[in-house]
């Protein structure tokens, strides 16, 4: 936003649906904002953990934070070097925040406001946003039924001709 300091988001999302399970936004782009994002993320979480995906950001690489992820029995996943397309998820999910962000509040003036307009965002993204993978459901609505059963849904993932593209090109 012209004007404004950068800010960083930094979140942790489910891949199953989407879900955005944890977020923190910072001044910094440090590790410190990746700490507080996965501290906050077990706290929401309680007895989960998974596999941790990332870029290869001096944050997700250090001896000290994968050490942690080990001790936690969080299995450690990078994408490789020069293929950002393995962050497609991810960064599929941090465009519509930032397009809703945009369409939602167009005259945010400061940080405050920043903070309160991607904190609504995420809830309207949770909570409002149907997607069409999902027949409709939004991410809460597919997160709350998935913890109510032993057989959660399998939503198919359609068909992404670019990527398929991109992959054949692959040896």
């Amino acid at each position: 936003i012209p004007g404004l300091p950068k800010l960083y988001l930094s979140s942790i999302v489910d891949l199953y649906d989407r879900s955005i399970v944890s977020y923190k936004l910072s001044l910094r782009n440090d590790s410190r904002l990746v700490d507080e994002t996965l501290k906050l993320a077990l706290k929401n979480n309680p007895g989960h953990v998974g596999m941790f995906h990332s870029d290869r950001g001096f944050q997700n690489t250090r001896p000290v934070f994968q050490k942690r992820l080990e001790y936690l029995g969080i299995q450690q996943s990078m994408s490789r070097v020069g293929h950002c397309i393995d962050n497609g998820p991810m960064e599929s999910i941090q465009g519509i925040l930032k397009d809703m962000l945009k369409i939602l509040y167009p005259n945010i003036e400061t940080i405050a406001q920043v903070r309160k307009s991607v904190k609504e965002t995420i809830n309207y993204y949770m909570n409002e946003y149907p997607q069409e993978r999902f027949h409709g459901l939004t991410a809460s609505e597919v997160r709350e039924a998935a913890k109510a059963t032993d057989e959660p849904v399998l939503y198919p993932i359609k068909e992404n001709k670019r990527i398929k593209k991109y992959w054949e090109g692959i040896d």
